[in-house]
């Protein structure tokens, strides 16, 4: 209901008449409280008062008392009526909190720093507190997702209108690991980054390179696991053929006696992880009077395994 036109209310509530009964410091941060008495209101005209603040002083900014200003934006935080006294008593605060953390003004970020909880090669994690917060809501998070930082906020009802709430936020740092694997025919090595965009071969990822190119002896492959920060795990292995070839010494075939027949000599050649043009130089180190078989098959790196023989 409107307050009534028979009161002139910013008189009967105006701070020279309102009496400063109670200053306190709420917390060891230095949130303050202020409580003002409006004295002989009178019942009729109590639901009115209450209507009047509720519209018109909800706030007050450098209030001054007694020659003493108050700085700072103080917010109403309650107001009452106590029937016997016909006192009218209204509470303010103001908060001091610990952290500053403030959304930009693209709204997609916390700007500032709060109080750092938690410190480790990976992750850096800072909390901001403001207490008796009379409306959480106006202590905001950022809007949409932010890649690299998880936010959390949490608020706890005082249960006398105001509310604790506390900001967490969370921020990555890029953690690298590298692994090797190594064996007679190829070795292989895995990097593995904790704070990267999506990777790819081709784009503004990882770069431009094709899954193998003919005669590298090389693959790539890449994983991409999604985080919870918005960022990715990413693992980059490269497989790199070891080349080997028997006998080990190159421009030389292999000659043996055979058990069945001592007098027949047999050339033989062993390849992996061999070029096409390292294969056709192999061919042609048996001399022209051999009778030649050979076995030949392309890896998936763009190498060559094959078997080289020859006989009398």
């Amino acid at each position: 209901m409107a307050a009534s036109t028979d009161f002139n209310y910013a008189d009967i509530l105006s701070l020279e008449k309102a009496k400063l009964v109670k200053r306190s410091r709420l917390n060891f941060l230095g949130s303050k409280e202020l409580v003002l008495d409006y004295h002989n209101i009178g019942s009729a005209s109590k639901e009115e008062c209450v209507e009047w603040l509720d519209d018109n002083r909800l706030t007050l900014t450098n209030p001054t008392f007694s020659y003493k200003t108050y700085t700072g934006v103080w917010k109403c935080i309650d107001i009452s009526y106590d029937e016997d006294t016909k006192i009218l008593r209204q509470r303010f605060k103001i908060d001091s909190s610990l952290g500053t953390f403030t959304k930009n003004e693209a709204g997609d970020d916390l700007a500032g720093s709060g109080d750092v909880v938690q410190q480790s090669s990976g992750s850096l994690v800072e909390r901001s507190y403001y207490w008796r917060v009379v409306d959480p809501s106006t202590i905001a998070i950022p809007d949409s997702p932010v890649a690299g930082n998880i936010f959390t906020k949490s608020a706890v009802d005082n249960g006398d209108g105001t509310y604790d709430v506390t900001i967490t936020k969370e921020t990555a740092s890029n953690l690298t690991a590298t692994s090797a694997v190594s064996s007679f025919l190829y070795a292989e090595e895995t990097e593995v980054n904790t704070s990267y965009v999506e990777q790819s071969f081709v784009g503004a990822g990882y770069g431009s390179e094709s899954v193998a190119v003919a005669g590298t002896g090389e693959i790539k492959r890449i994983d991409n696991v999604a985080l919870e920060n918005g960022k990715f795990r990413t693992s980059i292995t490269t497989r790199t053929s070891v080349p080997f070839r028997y006998p080990s010494t190159e421009g030389t075939s292999f000659t043996w006696f055979s058990d069945w027949d001592v007098s027949q000599p047999n050339y033989y050649i062993l390849g992996r992880n061999r070029t096409l043009a390292q294969f056709a130089t192999d061919q042609g180190l048996l001399p022209n009077t051999c009778v030649r078989t050979h076995s030949l098959t392309i890896n998936d790196d763009g190498t060559c395994n094959y078997t080289i023989n020859g006989y009398v």
